[in-house]
């Protein structure tokens, strides 16, 4: 039995959270608004989610025949050991399939994941999903933000990290990490080449603004040749056939580098620009948060959710919850039932009293105005009798009226008809089998050695101010003969 939804006001919330970890903001997002709020505004019903580097995880390809539970024990197992993992650390293990039997598996450490978000946790105590980057974009695809007939390719630039990821025909296919051109190694390598001493923020700032120019050029030019080597060395991306590349980074656009990438490996490449949606509050030029709602929002499948913090069922979903609110309920039924039974006796005999009172009243109105109610039925009938005399008067007139008009019509009006008619039809030398009338019109059935003179016919009719002429066409009478034939229909003109 499930009663969570009895006192569940949040229900179906359509509140979606994405919590920027490196500046301890929230941006939550609601149909097509959102707010940027402190960690500490954060509704606690919302869905709340985070994204983890690249670099923190570690994969591995798995095989197993197994089932259930036991599938997931068996994964876990040839994990660890295919990764070396120490046996006295705890990991996150999650897998998705990748063939027959086939499964690729990432492992999480538990504790770098919550040492990352202690903050987070301490303030907002559940965290529902925790996805790990190169994953998120698969929500752009069930969005309809990005076209998933085609094969798309995503390279982010973050403080710590950098990655790629291939999704063909909308479905996560490749990742490979290149942390040694995130941005903060960029700055170490801007200063060897330059001997410049530059703060990472202040490069940043400039890197932002200036892009691929000046002293900029040679460690973004050196990157983009080491992603051409990645793309030709590696058959799942050298032979994907992509079509288009995203590139982004965690301060919004670099001038100039699509443009570089593109150069380099000759396909198209974009910047980041999943923002489109959503015109208010105070967006993140990354996009990162946005994609993050769209996972959230978009994709139900959890095997690749690493969360460690997951909020515990509601009170009413749990065995012990249900089986105490099952008690609650039994107790205030057997409670409230004699006190039940006692006053639906008040109310029905209340009710009673009060109905009989009605119906005394109004009988006794009933007999005031009976007698004046038939005197005035007598004189409705009266009128409605002579209403129905008048009827019947006025119909017998019409009917004469209009035997009169149609006799005159059809004494003068026909004999002018068949006279003016049989002038033009002798004059144009057509024949006639037969002539139909018909409230007001005349349908002739016209024969001819020659369609031209039933053309001729039908444009005298036409001219005539005393007729009008339709006809749907001029055809030949049969196979075996020369005859033309055409069905007119000739109406006066009063």
């Amino acid at each position: 039995m499930d009663l969570s939804g009895l006192f569940n006001k949040n229900a179906g919330t359509t509140s979606i959270v994405s919590i920027d970890v490196a500046k301890s903001l929230a941006y939550c997002f609601e149909e097509n608004s959102l707010k940027v709020l402190s960690l500490q505004k954060v509704n606690k019903d919302a869905t709340k989610i985070v994204s983890i580097k690249l670099k923190d995880i570690q994969n591995t390809r798995v095989q197993s025949m197994l089932n259930g539970e036991e599938l997931q024990n068996d994964i876990v197992v040839q994990t660890r050991k295919n990764l070396g993992l120490n046996d006295e650390t705890e990991y996150i293990v999650k897998s998705r399939i990748v063939g027959e039997n086939s499964y690729e598996s990432y492992a999480l450490n538990y504790e770098v994941l919550s040492q990352g978000l202690q903050d987070v946790v301490s303030e907002l105590k559940y965290i529902d999903k925790i996805i790990p980057d190169p994953f998120l974009f698969e929500g752009l695809y069930e969005a309809r933000v990005l076209n998933a007939n085609e094969t798309h390719c995503f390279l982010f630039l973050d403080n710590d990290d950098a990655f790629l990821a291939l999704y063909n025909k909308g479905g996560f296919g490749f990742t490979r990490g290149f942390g040694r051109y995130s941005l903060t190694n960029l700055c170490e390598q801007y200063k060897n080449n330059t001997g410049a001493n530059i703060e990472l923020k202040d490069f940043l700032n400039s890197l932002k603004n200036e892009g691929v120019n000046g002293a900029f050029f040679s460690v973004l030019d050196d990157m983009a040749f080491y992603i051409s080597d990645i793309f030709n060395s590696t058959a799942s991306l050298a032979n994907a056939g992509i079509s288009k590349i995203f590139i982004g980074s965690s301060i919004g656009a670099i001038p100039g580098l699509a443009n570089l990438i593109n150069q380099k490996l000759s396909i198209e490449t974009i910047d980041f620009d999943f923002n489109k949606k959503f015109e208010a509050g105070d967006l993140d030029a990354s996009c990162m948060n946005t994609i993050r709602y769209y996972y959230a929002k978009y994709i139900l499948d959890d095997s690749l959710n690493f969360t460690a913090f997951s909020r515990p069922p509601a009170f009413l979903k749990r065995d012990g919850g249900q089986f105490l609110a099952v008690v609650a309920i039994a107790c205030v039924l057997g409670l409230i039932t004699p006190i039940y039974e006692l006053g639906s006796a008040l109310y029905y005999f209340g009710i009673n009293h009060f109905e009989e009172s009605k119906l005394q009243d109004i009988k006794k109105e009933l007999s005031i105005l009976e007698p004046d109610y038939k005197s005035k039925k007598e004189q409705v009938d009266n009128q409605k009798k002579q209403i129905n005399e008048l009827e019947a008067s006025i119909a017998t007139s019409k009917k004469l009226l209009d035997e009169s008009q149609d006799k005159k019509f059809n004494y003068r009006s026909k004999a002018e008809f068949l006279s003016d008619i049989s002038a033009l039809i002798s004059d144009v030398k057509v024949k006639t089998t037969h002539i139909n009338f018909k409230n007001n019109e005349a349908n002739i059935h016209i024969i001819s050695d020659d369609d031209n003179k039933i053309t001729a016919l039908i444009e005298k009719i036409d001219k005539s101010s005393k007729f009008r002429v339709t006809t749907e066409r001029i055809s030949v009478q049969n196979t075996n003969s020369a005859l033309f034939e055409s069905n007119i229909t000739v109406g006066f003109i009063k």
